[in-house]
């Protein structure tokens, strides 16, 4: 790649629909039995929780990741830290 080259990278799938957080761990499932949950505080109340009880209703073990607003590298190496300490399987 070149100096001004960019590259743009996205999952191979994505799935939305209605009610999704509560059927989440279908499609978690093939990753791992735990999932990193990476969310502020707004964000959790809203739907953090929700998916958290969700996927460990259903046998994944959450593991509840605060971002604490800024997207810096010392914020972004805190999570990586927790994330190998929580032995994560998939990221959320």
């Amino acid at each position: 790649m070149g100096p001004k080259d960019q590259m743009f990278t996205s999952p191979g799938r994505y799935v939305q629909g209605r009610d999704l957080l509560d059927r989440a761990a279908q499609y978690l499932a093939p990753f791992g039995s735990t999932a990193f949950i990476i969310s502020d505080e707004v964000v959790w109340g809203i739907a953090g929780q929700k998916l958290h009880d969700s996927l460990k209703a259903d046998g994944i073990e959450p593991v509840k990741a605060i971002f604490r607003g800024e997207a810096s590298m010392n914020e972004i190496e805190r999570l990586i830290a927790e994330a190998k300490e929580s032995s994560a399987d998939v990221v959320i």
